[in-house]
């Protein structure tokens, strides 16, 4: 998709300090997506497993809380399609975790059933400015569906292909934004970019562009970063992990960060994402799994067979 719309040098991906360039997101739909990533610190689960309870410690917000983090949402849009309100109050792992208010945001855009998405700047901004508000530390999920398959850019007569391009570089550029909103205000932070899925941009033999039923390794592969920002130190190089890796990897990664400060005078920022648990890149959704191999990958099929595509 970075490659089809032609942002694989957009300047954020060379800001993060730690950059994921193996990673499965394992979904290929936004509602199992955000579960993976909000019970990242289970791994990658079985996609009926999704839909069952799960241990404590398999919440990744829950484990900021007992840190003493103060848990929070938000959203650019409604949330009330898929019924996805519910699924991140389900599965953040603190029931009382308040989701704030995107009502001050101006509208950029509408989905496909017309409801508003907000502009993702503006919708972080207003937080953060509210968030000076909250004492002590913070852990905020943010959901945006600006990359959304059917979305209408106001004041556009693009598709919503064609104006994907515009859209992944405009997503991109409001999150540089705010890491130098946050870095200018004094404040320090651990910003993490997880995408839900690609949009399949390009098809193949198997599904046409748009199509993600069969969660292929172009579908589930995406580019994970972390930034730190208000960092005072030397960033140096951003630290690739180039290793198959999932939301294991990012929660112990993550856990390094907040376990052993990283904004502490003389840290070295890639011993954090030394040794980082490894996970081979396998897709699901409900019925089908797909599983890369040396020559392509493999499709378990919704009536149990395996066929292995080039």
């Amino acid at each position: 998709d970075l490659d089809a719309a032609k942002v694989r040098n957009h300047p954020m991906l060379s800001h993060f300090d730690y950059l994921f360039t193996n990673f499965s997101t394992a979904a290929s739909y936004s509602g199992p997506a955000a579960i993976r990533v909000l019970r990242a610190s289970c791994g990658q689960e079985a996609h009926a497993d999704l839909y069952k309870p799960a241990p404590q410690q398999c919440y990744l917000f829950a484990q900021l809380a007992s840190a003493g983090y103060t848990v929070q949402s938000l959203l650019n849009h409604d949330g009330h399609f898929d019924n996805f309100l519910q699924v991140v109050h389900d599965n953040i792992g603190v029931p009382d975790a308040p989701m704030v208010s995107n009502d001050a945001a101006p509208v950029a855009m509408h989905a496909f059933d017309g409801s508003a998405i907000k502009d993702d700047y503006a919708t972080l901004s207003n937080w953060y400015a509210q968030r000076a508000s909250v004492p002590g530390p913070v852990a905020l999920y943010y959901n945006t569906i600006s990359l959304h398959d059917g979305n209408r850019v106001s004041g556009s007569s693009l598709t919503s292909i064609d104006s994907y391009p515009q859209r992944a570089t405009r997503l991109m550029s409001d999150f540089d934004r705010l890491a130098d909103l946050i870095a200018q205000s004094g404040r320090r932070a651990v910003i993490v970019f997880v995408p839900e899925h690609g949009a399949a941009l390009r098809g193949d033999k198997n599904q046409v562009a748009g199509l993600r039923e069969i969660p292929t390794p172009r579908i589930v592969h995406g580019p994970v970063g972390v930034r730190l920002g208000g960092f005072a130190g030397n960033h140096g190089t951003t630290t690739v992990i180039d290793q198959p890796t999932s939301f294991l990897a990012l929660a112990q990664l993550l856990s390094n960060l907040v376990s052993n400060s990283p904004f502490k005078p003389g840290a070295t920022l890639a011993q954090y994402a030394a040794d980082l648990p490894r996970t081979r890149m396998v897709g699901e959704n409900e019925g089908t799994v797909t599983m890369q191999t040396a020559a392509g990958y493999a499709v378990k099929t919704p009536d149990g067979v395996w066929i292995d595509e080039q």
